[in-house]
């Protein structure tokens, strides 16, 4: 596909950031800015596709386990394996044992398979 140059510059700005949910953020916007295909940002951005799905997915969980992620408390794999989960009451279920268990993310993995 071929994006034009104000596209292009996002999706340049989207690579410059090292933190995965500011990226994310960053890609929810574009894609709700323009219709775009998921495969075709996924190359311009040269991840996977099922990366960019996960970027896109993580964006729709609750603030507060968004929050956990930008305290240091969480990881942002944990938020990719919480993002698995579709009822609102097993995600925040589950983002609460991983802070009172300190589950690492082999564990959270174990719990999250939907």
């Amino acid at each position: 596909m071929d994006f034009d140059d104000t596209i292009r510059q996002r999706i340049n700005a989207i690579k410059l950031h090292t933190d995965p949910l500011t990226q994310a953020q960053l890609v929810v916007e574009l894609i709700r800015e323009h219709p775009i295909r998921n495969t075709d940002l996924a190359k311009e951005l040269e991840i996977k596709p099922s990366y960019l799905s996960h970027l896109v997915r993580v964006m729709k969980l609750p603030e507060m386990v968004m929050d956990g992620y930008w305290n240091k408390q969480i990881t942002f794999t944990h938020l990719i394996l919480i993002s698995r989960l579709r009822k609102p009451e097993e995600i925040i279920g589950l983002y609460e044992e991983i802070l009172q268990k300190s589950l690492n993310v082999s564990a959270t993995d174990r719990k999250s398979v939907v």
